[in-house]
């Protein structure tokens, strides 16, 4: 009877917690497991960002336009939302496996993008980028901590986490940067600064899926109940406010930062001559120095409060976005200085609205698919895939117009994010 008791308390304490329908026995996550996570986290987005320096020029020597390289990322991030409905279900039973599973997808969509290469094909190319998007754990890697580290904690671990994205945006720029000269084979197969990046992450995603299988603790779960894990009860408007109010203020946000790494290398390019490694190389030295911010938000968690890092985030991203626009006479400077300050509003809101999203969410729908994990990382995602398909469709590299009208449109879209979190502020308060 003690042991049943004990065991009601959990589930109970749990479902209070509102974030899964599969619940650990224990208070905290495993050390290891945690660590994984956020290293995944550094890898994913080191790897996106490492194809996307030099997307460009590889896009050109398959006879593809420029702009293809904004198509590469939105497919890369829309397969990654389309799966993302499959590893939230998958997650309520498993996190070892799928994490596995994820790992060995994106080491062979990295094999089939360095092949496109001396294949001559873009599809090979598209096809690679739509299995690395396929390889995406992010939902997982963030339902994880939402469900198994104690609530005191997980605004700390999100900035953890959030951290790691960020220093992989930065190695991934650099090495790019870096990668760019080389000029190679390897059993009769070209490497060059074009795909030298997918063969590099091949084989690091094959240790990765290695050290997941070793070291990954699959952690004990409770299954709740059938109804809960399917989700048939939906909130009503008034309950969901907080949270709507919390993706959309996240979403405008992140298609921002997609489109500035999408476009820098072509924008630099078109204005001021920079070369593919100098665009890579700012691109780190931005991230690099945006890093730190996740460790203030980490100490500064138990004192300030989430909904108020994420109004100065937004706040950064309209400044940001709104340096980037030619008044004329525009400088190097003027855009270097956007660039940064919109790079840091868009890391710092990272971080923030997951936690807050994991807090804020109506218990209706906080168990099973529809997890706080699963919608941030779907809407982050889908922002992500909208800002490149944006890139696209816009003509970035024949019309000066075109990019000045882009970062406008930018301006216009981050303001409505910080005036939606502004109206419902009094709202977003985790009790």
């Amino acid at each position: 009877m003690e042991l049943q008791s004990l065991k009601e308390r959990l589930i109970s304490s749990e479902i209070k917690d509102g974030n899964s329908s599969v619940q650990n026995r224990s208070e905290s996550a495993d050390l290891n497991s945690l660590l994984l996570t956020v290293a995944n986290s550094f890898l994913y987005i080191g790897n996106f960002y490492m194809l996307g320096v030099a997307a460009k020029e590889y896009s050109s020597a398959l006879q593809m336009p420029e702009s293809f390289s904004g198509t590469l990322a939105g497919v890369n991030w829309t397969s990654s939302v389309l799966c993302a409905f499959l590893y939230s279900f998958w997650s309520n039973y498993q996190y070892k496996i799928p994490t596995a599973f994820c790992a060995f997808i994106c080491a062979v969509g990295n094999l089939m993008y360095f092949l496109a290469y001396d294949l001559a094909s873009p599809f090979w190319l598209f096809l690679g980028r739509i299995m690395i998007g396929v390889g995406g754990s992010r939902v997982i890697n963030r339902r994880y901590i939402s469900v198994y580290v104690p609530v005191n904690e997980r605004t700390s671990w999100n900035a953890y986490y959030a951290a790691g994205r960020v220093l992989g945006v930065a190695f991934g720029t650099f090495a790019a940067a870096e990668l760019y000269n080389v000029n190679s084979s390897f059993l009769g197969l070209t490497i060059n600064g074009m795909n030298s990046c997918a063969f590099v992450m091949g084989i690091t995603w094959l240790l990765y899926f290695i050290l997941t299988v070793f070291f990954f603790t699959e952690p004990e779960i409770i299954k709740i109940e059938k109804e809960s894990a399917i989700n048939l009860q939906f909130p009503t408007l008034i309950e969901s406010l907080p949270l709507i109010i919390v993706l959309f203020g996240f979403f405008f946000p992140k298609s921002a930062q997609e489109i500035l790494f999408i476009s820098l290398p072509i924008i630099t390019d078109d204005y001021w001559g920079w070369h593919i490694d100098k665009a890579g190389e700012f691109l780190a030295l931005i991230s690099l120095i945006s890093s730190p911010v996740h460790i203030f938000v980490a100490y500064t968690s138990k004192h300030i409060q989430d909904r108020d890092f994420i109004i100065i985030s937004q706040v950064m991203c309209v400044l940001g976005c709104l340096f980037m626009v030619d008044f004329g006479g525009y400088s190097e400077w003027q855009y270097m200085i956007g660039a940064f300050i919109l790079n840091l509003g868009s890391n710092m809101i990272d971080g923030v609205s997951t936690s807050l999203i994991s807090k804020v969410i109506p218990k209706s729908i906080a168990h099973g698919i529809w997890n706080a994990g699963f919608l941030v990382t779907i809407v982050g995602q889908l922002g992500r895939a909208i800002g490149g398909g944006f890139v696209g469709v816009t003509g970035l590299g024949e019309d000066k117009s075109n990019e000045n009208s882009m970062h406008i449109t930018l301006t216009l879209l981050c303001a409505m994010s910080l005036a939606s979190t502004m109206v419902g502020y009094k709202s977003l308060h985790h009790k």
